[in-house]
């Protein structure tokens, strides 16, 4: 059974939710026991992207933000690789 770092990991995911934060991305990834662990969190989604690469074995959570000025709704996606 893989253990999971949930308290660290917890509080990146309520941030990245948050409506008035700027935090829009998070990455876990696996620490050197095997558990999963907060790897990373940012706001640029480049800087998201270039993580994962052929040797990372990481799963991502982002926030994309759609709409329009009147409009505004956050929608989030999971990614792994």
């Amino acid at each position: 059974m893989t253990a999971i770092d949930r308290e660290s990991i917890y509080d990146a995911y309520e941030e990245v939710r948050k409506d008035d934060s700027e935090t829009n991305w998070l990455l876990l990834s696996f620490d050197d026991d095997n558990k999963i662990v907060l790897d990373s969190t940012g706001v640029d989604f480049e800087e998201f992207r270039e993580k994962f690469t052929d040797e990372a074995r990481l799963f991502g959570y982002l926030k994309v933000i759609s709409g329009d000025e009147l409009s505004k709704r956050s929608k989030f996606v999971s990614s792994h690789g």
